[in-house]
């Protein structure tokens, strides 16, 4: 696999993984991110956690030609994760997990944010719709039928907080300063695949141009957005699985 990464790579991982790949993981987790798994209640909350990371550090020393635990992290002030200063900050990285799955999004010199969502059925999803989604997005996801619903929701939610995530803003951003450019037959298709837009951000329909976002099922049951800032590069998508990755090589 090429280190000068001229499309966006994204990872998937099955976080339900035997005991024995868990402690290997675990090896490599630097001790704070042990003492994070730690404080977690639920067992299969600390697995989740030791998976995801263990892959991530693993799939970032691939990228860097280090041992996934020489892999040293910076974070801003809303907690998102860089590279430290003296590795390579141009590869710019994401993480999303849900349920039993993660998944990560790398780029050259681009900022990028990845979101996943386990589809599942949301108490009072419209009146949440009403509250964090803009009026027209809010409005789709009424008009649809039951089944769609949850789809179309968890859609709309992955491409707002995969674009606040890219900028590092995360949710504190306001998940409804953030317009998704989508139609009702959109955001009801199983297709994935689709590159979706943003309409406007915060009102200013111009901050929208230098974004792609690329809506896709990575697994029966989740859905995903990958949000890039593309502003003179055409970026193509490549999808690899961490549960087939050779670690040895």
């Amino acid at each position: 696999m090429s280190h000068n990464l001229t499309n966006v790579q994204i990872w998937v991982n099955n976080l339900d993984q035997p005991s024995e790949t868990i402690q290997n993981l675990e090896k490599i987790l630097s001790e704070d991110e042990k003492e994070r798994a730690m404080r977690f209640r639920f067992a299969e909350h600390r697995r989740r956690f030791i998976v995801a990371r263990g892959g991530l550090r693993e799939i970032l020393g691939h990228y860097l030609n280090l041992a996934p635990q020489d892999v040293r992290f910076e974070y801003n002030a809303k907690g998102k994760p860089f590279l430290c200063s003296s590795l390579n900050r141009e590869l710019q990285f994401n993480v999303s997990h849900s349920h039993e799955l993660a998944l990560y999004g790398v780029a050259q010199s681009s900022k990028i944010g990845v979101d996943l969502e386990y589809v599942r059925t949301v108490k009072d999803l419209e009146h949440i719709a009403e509250r964090f989604f803009c009026p027209s997005e809010a409005a789709i996801v009424k008009t649809l039928s039951s089944k769609e619903k949850e789809k179309a929701f968890f859609k709309i939610w992955t491409a707002k907080e995969a674009y606040l995530k890219a900028t590092g803003e995360g949710i504190a951003g306001g998940l409804n300063q953030v317009e998704v450019s989508i139609s009702k037959r959109s955001a009801s298709q199983r297709a994935s695949g689709q590159f979706q837009g943003l309409k406007s951000i915060a009102g200013d329909e111009q901050a929208v141009n230098q974004w792609r976002l690329w809506s896709f099922f990575p697994k029966p049951d989740y859905v995903a957005t990958i949000a890039v800032e593309d502003v003179d590069r055409v970026l193509s998508w490549k999808i690899f699985d961490w549960n087939l990755f050779d670690k040895n090589a």
